[in-house]
């Protein structure tokens, strides 16, 4: 049975090109890093966490692989040029993201960031409007944001982004 980082690299895979600059937002122990570095492209990872940070920057050196990972917020990335990557990667990060004024600021860093071509894909979990979940992930309790196809579309359309696909499952 594929496991959650499996299925997230199917669906990327299927959706990118076979090279390029590629970000991964709220990177957690760097599995798509070293996933997409093992393939080829040049890969920034970024998470809040500083556990996370020194797991995958720890990982990405056990493997001799080359990469970047940095410290920084989905809401504020300012330590990324603009238009800087082909592909942004954002999987499960706009769960936490409670507050509409904080999701518009994300879904515009990704905007900025990305290049004038580039695909920013996003995958969170989705289901009621504005639902806030309190459940497990990653065997701690946590509480999510739970978020509707359309919201998706009118966070992305309202910052000026076409929506290519949108699916649900």
């Amino acid at each position: 049975m594929a496991n959650l980082i499996d299925i997230e690299q199917r669906l990327i895979d299927e959706n990118i090109g076979d090279s390029g600059e590629l970000l991964d937002i709220g990177c957690a122990e760097g599995d798509n890093i070293i996933y997409y570095a093992n393939k080829g492209y040049s890969v920034t990872g970024l998470d809040l966490s500083d556990e996370m940070i020194q797991k995958s920057v720890g990982r990405i050196k056990e493997l001799g692989l080359e990469a970047r990972v940095v410290k920084g917020n989905i809401c504020d990335m300012n330590m990324i040029g603009d238009r800087s990557f082909d592909y942004v990667i954002c999987m499960f990060t706009m769960m936490n993201l409670k507050e509409r004024q904080l999701q518009e600021k994300a879904i515009n860093e990704m905007g900025r960031v990305i290049k004038d071509e580039g695909k920013i894909m996003i995958m969170t979990h989705n289901g009621d409007k504005g639902k806030v979940i309190n459940g497990d992930w990653f065997g701690k309790r946590y509480e999510y944001r739970i978020y509707s196809a359309q919201e998706i579309r009118q966070l992305i359309e309202g910052a000026g982004l076409y929506v290519h696909k949108l699916d649900t499952v």
